[in-house]
């Protein structure tokens, strides 16, 4: 949707003006054409060191208003100072952000990967193991008389639970 709006703009200022839309050109101009680039699909490559730092839309825009007050912008060296700075900004507060929030700083987590030893009725336990329950659990002295073989027993318990 906000694409067609864009492109329709684009349209009626290309009409209007009967010139190529400044958008288009800033855009052709800022694409980035490494195949190993990741900040796709616009950038800007400073030409000392040739890193390339993403370009989002409100560079895009001072850019195209650059453009706009009457200056060339052609290749990547023609980016006026004051978007380069901006860049810079931002690129150094993305490298101090994660040195106050490392895990370095954070409290350590510590994971335990023991299940709980499964909890049986008492009368359960003694009647499947044969012996009496523990001391701590008062149960029937007497032993349940279960009618089948154990196994069948406690697969119809665990179906029954």
């Amino acid at each position: 949707m906000m694409l067609d709006q864009r492109a329709a703009q684009l349209d009626a200022e290309e009409a209007s003006t009967r010139e190529p839309s400044i958008w288009k050109d800033v855009y052709s101009v800022m694409r980035c054409r490494s195949s190993s680039c990741n900040l796709k699909p616009h950038c800007w490559v400073d030409p000392v060191g040739k890193k390339h730092y993403k370009l989002r839309s409100a560079h895009l825009k001072s850019l195209v208003e650059y453009v706009e007050r009457g200056h060339v912008l052609e290749g990547y060296d023609d980016v006026p100072e004051y978007v380069r700075q901006q860049l810079y900004t931002e690129e150094e507060q993305k490298r101090q952000k994660p040195a106050s929030t490392s895990v370095a700083n954070s409290a350590p987590i510590h994971i335990t990967n023991v299940l709980p030893a499964p909890s049986y009725p008492p009368t359960l336990v003694s009647s499947l193991s044969g012996a009496p329950a523990p001391d701590s659990i008062s149960t029937p002295s007497h032993r349940l008389d279960i009618p089948r073989p154990r196994g069948k027993a406690v697969e119809d318990y665990f179906a029954w639970q």
